[in-house]
Formats: structure tokens, C-alpha cells, sequence
């Protein structure tokens, strides 16, 4: 069964029956689907933290958000099923939404919270429920691994909290013990939170830890994209002209041999993975970097051969095929990222009219002139793929801001009708730019 019909099939059950177990199984689907907000309010309505009256008022949900995070008592306060699917919403509310906004008051506390609740939900599972304990023990660590994050975000120079470090790696050590005590086979999941914890520390040998961790999983999951491109990064950070440690070139070479090999498996598997390509890019380049530099002139002012000349060579035009690919993968995610985002202020403006914003006023405004800003960004830029072009031309959203009588004045921009179809202007560069500049 698709996932969109077990959820259809869930909230079904949840109206139905009308109890808390029902209504917390919709709220934890929609979280694992990653719908931060809608998870997490539907468990404030499960908890009654929520009123059914304020679902759809912003006021309703920031009011019962804070009372939560405040410790005010709920229903389901005693069953551990609630907490721990409240300690999960917290977490990755905050990691989707708190985390993306450029200040959230209350994003400190949420993340807390999330680590509260889950330490309550664990007091109330049993010694033999390993599998439950486990995977309670492994989100609340990449719970607290945000507050690690956190502290290391204050400042260039801050160092991260030493104590919330060990209580990460403890946890993430104790659930993967309980895991494979109870599955027999490793608990992949917190086996790559680890393997972060450590990158996100780098310290000492810990890119080699985490490179260790990745490197140990079994060859089905080692293959897979995303965690070559994570084996990809950081070998790229062991072989930085800079490194942690001191390393010496064979070490280096070594390191960039291996996070070129794996960007080039995870682009194989994934030909839009770009952040791959990027680190392979990197690794490129600083093979050549490694290079010992070309000798000058001798004493008589004549050129000394370079005795690295044919492999300099050689890693250069490597390092710049490279770069190039990586450089056409990036640019394709954020032609289509820029397309993307210009139809969403458009839906995004027809969902507040449909709750009853007024067509000409700010809330729509505002979108119109978050649109008008991308659509520049798109007409000015240098790069597009054929995805964007096609998105463009066929996307029904974009077809419809032509038809729309109440906002194609606003979203339309002049030169719409050429931007559908990617032809570009001197003038509509240096708008882009300004536009790049502004941001």
C-alpha cells in the first residue's frame, strides 16, 4: 500500500474511532513523510493541548506549541507511545521549520522538550521492549546532537558542548547494541547519525571515526548514494590541504583517491546528486594541489624542467572535468529550485485567498514580490537545464498564473511570456544581479 493511502486509511480510522492512539498513528505517519507542521499539530489535537476550534488559526497552534514546550500536562502523558511520538514531532519540527528560520525563540526549548519527552517515554517502556528502547535512545541523541549543533553554530571559534557530545554517542552506543540484540543486523539509521556526530565535531581523528562507522555497514547500504556521498565528504576533509591532523601527502592522496571513487559510485547510482559531485570536485582539486610547485630558474635565469610536469598535467585536466561536472550538477538543482519556488509563492498565494486573505492585500503582496525576485533570478541566470525549461513551459501552476484573472497582474511579471520560454536580456542579467546582491 502507497504511503498516501495508509494515510487516507489512518485519518479515516482516527475520525471513526476518535481515540488518542488512532489520532497520534495519523500525526506520526504524516512526521515520518517529513509534514513537520501538520505532524505536529495533529498531535497537539490528539494531546487536546490543541482545540479542535483553533486548527487551522496560527495563533491557536504558536499558543498550544508553547504551552507544550512550557511542560503543561496532556492527555496521554502516561503512555509512552504519545510521548515518544510527541519527542519525535518536537524534534524534527524543529529540525525542519526552527532550524530553517533565520531566528526561533522558542527553537532552544523545542529541542529540550524533545529530549524530555523522550526520556519520560523511556522510563515507561519495559526491559524487554529493546527494539522500542532502542530506537527511543537513538532519536533522543540526534535530538541532543541538534543542541550540539547549536553550540557550535554560536560562533566560528566555539567548540561544541563536551558533555552533550558523550551523552550522543552514548545513546546512539546503547541503542545500537540494543538493536542488534533484538534484529540481529546493525541499526543503520543511528549507525549514520554517529558517523555525523563525529564529522560535526571534527576533531583529531574523528572524519576517520565516522569514515570507519560508514565504511563497516553492510555492501547493500554502502552502496547506496547517500552514504557515498558522505564517504565522499569526508574523505574530501581528510584530504584538505589543511586537516585536522598532520597527514602525511601519500596519506592525503590516499584520502582524495577514495572520495573521488565514491562521488563517482554515488553519481553512477544518482545522476542528480550533486553534493557528491561537489566533494569529488574538491578531492580533484587538491590532488593537484598536493603537487610539489614547479622549480623556478637556475642561476643562469634558464627554467628548470619540472620533473611532475606529464602528472600535473594529467591532475589538472582531471581537477577540471571535474569541476565542470560538478559545476553543471549544482547549477541543474538550482535552476530547478528557482523554478520550483517561483510556482510555490503562486500556491501558496491561493491557499491564503482560499482562507479568505484578500487578493490585493499584504499577505498576497508579499508572495507576489517573493516571486518577482526568483522570477529574476531565473530570467537572468546564465544556466538552465532541460528539466527547468520543461517545468517552465508545461508546469500546470505556471500555466495557470497566465490564466488567473485575480493574481497574473501580480505574479506575471512583464517579459513572462519570455521567460517561459528562457530567452534572456543584458538587462534581465544585471536585474539578476542586483537581485544576487540584494540577497
Amino acid at each position: 500500500m502507497k504511503d498516501f493511502e495508509i494515510l487516507k486509511q489512518l485519518e479515516h480510522e482516527a475520525k471513526e474511532k476518535g481515540s488518542i492512539r488512532n489520532k497520534v498513528k495519523v500525526a506520526k505517519h504524516k512526521v515520518r513523510l517529513g509534514f513537520a507542521t501538520a505532524g505536529l499539530r495533529d498531535i497537539l489535537l490528539a494531546t487536546e493541548l490543541l482545540p479542535e476550534g483553533e486548527r487551522d488559526r496560527t495563533e491557536g497552534f504558536d499558543a498550544a506549541l508553547e504551552g507544550a514546550l512550557g511542560g503543561r500536562d496532556f492527555r496521554g502523558l502516561d503512555q509512552a507511545p504519545v510521548l515518544t511520538n510527541f519527542a519525535e514531532a518536537l524534534r524534527v519540527y524543529a529540525r525542519d521549520v526552527q532550524l530553517s528560520r533565520a531566528q526561533d525563540r522558542l527553537l532552544p526549548k523545542t529541542i529540550e522538550r524533545s529530549v524530555d519527552y523522550f526520556g519520560k517515554a523511556l522510563e515507561l517502556l519495559k526491559p524487554e521492549q529493546q527494539e522500542s528502547r532502542a530506537w527511543v535512545l537513538a532519536h533522543r541523541a540526534a535530538a541532543r546532537m541538534m543542541q550540539y549543533w547549536l553550540g557550535l553554530a554560536a560562533s566560528p571559534s566555539a567548540g561544541g558542548d563536551d558533555n552533550i557530545f558523550v551523552a550522543c554517542e552514548q545513546g546512539f552506543v546503547e541503542a545500537c547494541t540494543l538493536f542488534e540484540k533484538a534484529k540481529k543486523k546493525p541499526y543503520i539509521w543511528a549507525v549514520q547519525f554517529r558517523a555525523f556526530l563525529y564529522a560535526l565535531r571534527g576533531r583529531g581523528n574523528d572524519f576517520d571515526v565516522a569514515l570507519g562507522l560508514l565504511t563497516g555497514l553492510p555492501a547493500e547500504v554502502l552502496a547506496r548514494p547517500t552514504i557515498q556521498r558522505s564517504i565522499a565528504m569526508l574523505a574530501s576533509y581528510n584530504a584538505a590541504p589543511h586537516p585536522p591532523e598532520s597527514r602525511t601527502r601519500e596519506q592525503r592522496e590516499a584520502a582524495a583517491g577514495a572520495s573521488i571513487a565514491a562521488a563517482m559510485d554515488a553519481q553512477r547510482a544518482d545522476q542528480d546528486e550533486f553534493l557528491a559531485s561537489y566533494s569529488g570536485a574538491v578531492s580533484s582539486w587538491a590532488l593537484l594541489d598536493m603537487l610539489p610547485p614547479p622549480p623556478g630558474k637556475n642561476a643562469q635565469g634558464e627554467q628548470q624542467p619540472d620533473p611532475h610536469a606529464d602528472e600535473r598535467l594529467q591532475r589538472l585536466r582531471n581537477a577540471e572535468t571535474a569541476v565542470e561536472t560538478a559545476d553543471i550538477r549544482a547549477r541543474n538543482a538550482v535552476s530547478q529550485a528557482l523554478v520550483a519556488l517561483t510556482g510555490l509563492t503562486f500556491v501558496r498565494a491561493k491557499l491564503a485567498i482560499a482562507r479568505g486573505a484578500n487578493p490585493r492585500g499584504p499577505e498576497v503582496a508579499a508572495l507576489s514580490e517573493e516571486s518577482g525576485v526568483l522570477q529574476d533570478l531565473i530570467e537572468g541566470s546564465e544556466f538552465r537545464d532541460i528539466e527547468s525549461r520543461a517545468m517552465v513551459i508545461r508546469d500546470p501552476v505556471w500555466q495557470a498564473i497566465l490564466r488567473d484573472g485575480d493574481c497574473r497582474d501580480q505574479f506575471a511579471r512583464p517579459g513572462f511570456d519570455q521567460l517561459r520560454t528562457f530567452s534572456r536580456s543584458e538587462n534581465a542579467v544585471k536585474k539578476a544581479k542586483s537581485r544576487y546582491q540584494a540577497l
